[in-house]
């Protein structure tokens, strides 16, 4: 079984989520791209947790380099 099935994420609902966690992050970081995130679902393997990643790649601003 699919650890989405499981929680009974449909692909528009992953979709929503990148775009809800980058409307989030804009409030506080420089822009950030829906497109550029990554979320997945990740079945643990030691113990009986699941994991939720979201890798969000920030962009720096000028003052940063």
């Amino acid at each position: 079984m699919l650890v989405d099935d499981r929680y009974k994420l449909t692909p528009d609902m992953m979709a929503q989520m990148k775009l809800d966690l980058a409307e989030v992050f804009a409030r506080y970081l420089p822009s950030v791209d829906p497109a550029d995130i990554d979320v997945t679902l990740l079945r643990g393997e030691e113990n009986d947790h699941d994991h939720l990643k979201a890798d969000i790649p920030l962009r720096r601003t000028m003052n940063d380099r």
